[in-house]
């Protein structure tokens, strides 16, 4: 009786650890996902506009799809290009005041 005491309370003393930990973790993935998911924009954004040019070039009739292609992927581009950058910052910007330790 007095083992299985002790055994239950060191599975719910380490299922408590394990719940601690794993909260604290949650946070800090969230600002990392957030980080990696800017840098993805920031470095794929280029790629929108021959994606785009294509994609209306196969859709439309040939001079209207190459201009649509182009500004839309002119658009996208510079919107995923910001937008990435956004976000690297604001998932960076809570930890900016540790940059006192690293300079």
């Amino acid at each position: 009786m007095k083992l299985l005491f002790k055994k239950s309370v060191m599975v719910l003393c380490l299922s408590l650890a394990f719940v601690c930990l794993v909260t604290v973790d949650a946070r800090a993935s969230q600002d990392t996902g957030r980080f990696v998911q800017g840098l993805y924009n920031t470095t794929t954004g280029a790629l929108e506009i021959p994606y785009q040019l294509v994609n209306s070039t196969l859709t439309k009739p040939f001079p209207f799809g190459v201009v649509d292609g182009a500004v839309r992927g002119t658009m996208y581009s510079v919107t995923k290009i910001f937008g990435g950058l956004f976000d690297m910052g604001a998932a960076a910007a809570p930890y900016a005041k540790y940059a006192i330790f690293f300079v």
